[in-house]
């Protein structure tokens, strides 16, 4: 296990990720409470001093601890990398909220398949990237509210006989800034909406939250690099001292992209819930949107949003594309169901292609 908070210098206990065997079939990841170091300051065994002998205490037979090493970032977190071999521990380290295992060896589980158990057990790793998501858009704040400070109070040129301006007043100065600005304060409303469908969560993680979070984890952080890039650039040589704070920013939040899963996977799988979406729509005569809430019950429904999007774009790409024989066919007097059901159909060939 690598890149663990805490683990290289303090921790002495830990929740583990790790398959379950029960009478030799393998039942899943779940989840175990595992102690790492021992409870006193330091072991009088000088067996037990091993790599990972910190202030935290020896580490356990059959654990392993160190550091991570130098990090561009971070450095105040204490990361550190754990070897596990052979470690045993007891039955009642199982976390047991899905399934459990009885002492007669028998095994037990509310879940139906291996599978449903993993999203169920990794749900808990949703709440970080809504955190990971929040905290890119603060940070996107904070270094665009130092970039704009700046370019109000620092002065350059100016028309000929008269003072200097600031350089906000220069349009290429604003092209950098109000962009990225406009952008922080949309994706901060997105970021609320999200931090209340999280709290809101009563039993388990919607799959709404699990898909949204992946994906404003994703857009967000990869949003705050640039941002805070630009700001960096946008201040000049002052924007490179750490006093001023964007430098450090980028180095401490550069990891954000890659933790609590790496953006392009987590893309991949918001993409993969949106197309199995689509296909359950286009194959239903009422379809509904499977991340809906309650106050999307005022919108127009799911079924005139596809058409009151695709059908309008499908004639006009018709038009351009298409003989003059095809596009009467497909014209403006053509039923929306028969020019979807030839959409959805082109679709699925070109897909079947690609």
């Amino acid at each position: 296990k690598y890149w663990i908070g805490a683990a290289a210098e303090t921790a002495r206990w830990c929740s583990v990720f790790a398959q379950l065997y029960v009478g030799g079939k393998a039942r899943g990841v779940h989840a175990f409470v595992v102690q790492i170091r021992r409870d006193e300051e330091r072991s009088s065994d000088p067996n037990a001093a091993q790599l990972g002998a910190r202030i935290g205490g020896d580490s356990m037979p059959g654990v392993t601890i160190a550091d991570c090493g130098d990090k561009v970032g971070l450095q105040g977190v204490d990361n550190g990398r754990i070897w596990f071999d052979r470690v045993e521990v007891p039955r009642e380290n199982l976390l047991c909220r899905f399934a459990s295992v009885d002492r007669n060896g028998t095994y037990k589980s509310s879940l139906k398949s291996a599978d449903e158990l993993f999203a169920r057990q990794l749900g808990a790793l949703t709440g970080g990237r809504v955190s990971i998501a929040v905290g890119a858009v603060n940070q996107s704040k904070l270094g665009i509210t130092i970039a704009v400070r700046y370019a109000l109070s620092r002065r350059a040129f100016g028309p000929p006989g008269a003072p200097e301006v600031p350089l906000m007043f220069y349009q290429s100065h604003q092209l950098r800034l109000m962009p990225p600005l406009a952008t922080t304060y949309v994706m901060a409303v997105a970021a609320n909406r999200l931090k209340q469908l999280w709290w809101n969560c009563e039993d388990g993680v919607p799959k709404q939250v699990h898909v949204l979070s992946s994906g404003f984890k994703a857009l967000f952080t990869w949003h705050m690099r640039d941002c805070l890039q630009q700001c960096r650039e946008a201040c000049g040589g002052q924007g490179y001292k750490s006093e001023n704070r964007i430098a450090p920013i980028k180095n401490d939040r550069d990891v954000m992209m890659t933790f609590e899963g790496d953006n392009s996977v987590l893309l991949q799988q918001v993409a993969r819930s949106l197309l199995a979406e689509f296909g359950a729509a286009s194959s239903s005569k009422n379809p509904q949107p499977e991340h809906k809430s309650a106050q999307d019950n005022a919108r127009p429904s799911y079924s005139s949003s596809l058409s009151a999007l695709g059908v309008p774009c499908g004639r006009k790409l018709l038009s351009k594309h298409l003989s003059a024989t095809q596009t009467k066919t497909f014209g403006p007097d053509c039923d929306d169901d028969k020019l979807g059901s030839f959409l959805l159909t082109a679709f699925r060939v070109r897909t079947g292609v690609l």
